[in-house]
């Protein structure tokens, strides 16, 4: 019998785990930069299929940390604020 490791690698799946530690990093972002619900950051931070934002960012993170693990996640939380602020810094240098 495949390990749930295994066969979520096999079948392109996160695990339960990473989800999770993916949503915590997105809502700890989200708050950081107090962002608002809505859809806004759907095509600036996600891949564009999102319902709202805090999709986009945690689609964002999934990206910038392919296999966030607890230490990860607790290291990487104040790196991504930053870089979450430059990519926003960024898409409003870019958008005039």
């Amino acid at each position: 019998m495949k390990s749930a490791e295994t066969f979520c690698a096999q079948n392109g799946l996160t695990r339960p785990r990473q989800n999770t530690t993916i949503r915590r990093l997105a809502k700890s972002i989200n708050a950081t930069y107090n962002i608002p619900p809505g859809d806004e950051l759907v095509l600036i931070v996600g891949e564009g299929n999102e319902p709202d934002n805090l999709a986009a960012i945690e689609s964002w993170v999934r990206h910038t940390l392919m296999d966030p693990d607890e230490q990860l996640a607790q290291n990487a939380l104040s790196h991504l604020v930053s870089r979450f602020g430059e990519a926003l810094e960024q898409w409003e240098l870019n958008r005039w």
